[in-house]
């Protein structure tokens, strides 16, 4: 078996509970409280609209990950009071059937979440029986009616759809889930999306049915915010106008730095020498020679500071600025060819 079927029953292995159990417990006890006021021959409403959008910004159970999602039009939602479990969204019915879904996020384990998602995605693709490889991440008696490798918001994901039974407060309960799982940023993100009732009910199965779309559309919803975030992130802008048509303050300041770094450090020495030191101009010889003594260090400086830039060409016009300055007040002091030799000494 591969290395992924490996790591996810490792990764089942450790995880306290199964998913699908934390759905049913949850899923149970909106069950039990619906049921107490069940009438016959009722039902609730049923949509196939999804007409709200939850985000999972800020949110202390989503460990990070800004994921949106969209649920149906009439369903309430609210926290879940079960550790990972970040969402529950639930449907009110009068019928003694329930359609829920729960939003869960937890931490991978490292020899999952360190696999490129890429490479993730070819390994789950790669298996022979993938229901039977991750087998322990559903919850013991579940029956498993398919497993497949998919994407969601282009990030490795499984859907997978089962049925499970238990018991609660004397209620035999039967549960039919579709199951979103979504592998994103060493986190496992799942949508469990239910319907259920009273075990041995053939309107469980109708009402699986008849809600197998609205799953798929939520399922289809989901959105890594984070991800399309770091994918395109605007690059700084280089001296665009802004929308109000005033050029960005940080360029402009940018601007500034840069020409104090480039000119006024790399005009300073040869200010200094020229008019402070010896105060007379240097011959052509000598003011070559000390500009491009000036150029090996400036461009040392420059490159030891990070400087991308592959010509210097800023730092080739500050030599010849240079010079011109070492020459100031001598004869031909500008950097052209001379008719004679020029006799000037230091």
């Amino acid at each position: 078996m591969n290395s992924v079927g490996h790591t996810s029953r490792q990764f089942a292995g450790r995880a306290c509970v199964p998913p699908g159990v934390l759905a049913f417990l949850t899923w149970a006890i909106f069950f039990s409280a619906g049921n107490a006021h069940a009438q016959a021959g009722g039902a609730g409403p049923r949509t196939l609209e999804l007409g709200h959008e939850y985000s999972t910004q800020g949110h202390p159970k989503a460990k990070g990950l800004t994921v949106t999602l969209q649920y149906p039009t009439g369903w309430q939602r609210a926290e879940g009071e079960r550790p990972n479990v970040v969402q529950k969204f639930s449907e009110q019915r009068s019928d003694g059937l329930s359609r829920m879904a729960l939003l869960l996020i937890k931490y991978l384990p490292k020899e999952i979440a360190d696999i490129p998602e890429a490479d993730l995605y070819g390994e789950l693709s790669s298996m022979d029986d993938l229901a039977q490889e991750l087998r322990d991440m559903f919850p013991p008696g579940a029956r498993i009616l398919s497993a497949v490798v998919t994407k969601y918001d282009g990030a490795p994901g499984l859907l997978c759809v089962y049925v499970m039974q238990g018991e609660r407060a004397g209620f035999q309960l039967e549960m039919h889930v579709v199951q979103h799982t979504v592998f994103h940023g060493g986190k496992i993100l799942l949508l469990e999306c239910s319907a259920g009732g009273l075990a041995g009910s053939t309107a469980i199965t109708s009402l699986f049915q008849e809600s197998r779309d609205l799953f798929t559309l939520m399922g289809n919803s989901i959105v890594l915010q984070d991800k399309w975030a770091r994918a395109y992130d605007p690059p700084a802008r280089t001296g665009a106008s802004s929308s109000d048509g005033s050029v960005d303050d940080a360029w402009i300041l940018g601007l500034v730095l840069s020409l104090v770094l480039t000119w006024g450090i790399g005009l300073t020495p040869p200010l200094l020498i020229r008019f402070a030191m010896l105060r007379r101009p240097l011959s052509k010889a000598w003011a070559w020679g000390v500009a491009a003594c000036f150029l090996f260090v400036n461009l040392v400086i420059f490159v030891a500071m990070g400087s991308q830039s592959k010509t210097h060409f800023a730092l080739i016009l500050v030599a010849w600025a240079s010079y011109g300055i070492l020459r100031a007040g001598g004869k031909n002091f500008l950097p052209t060819p001379p008719s004679s030799p020029d006799q000037s000494v230091v």
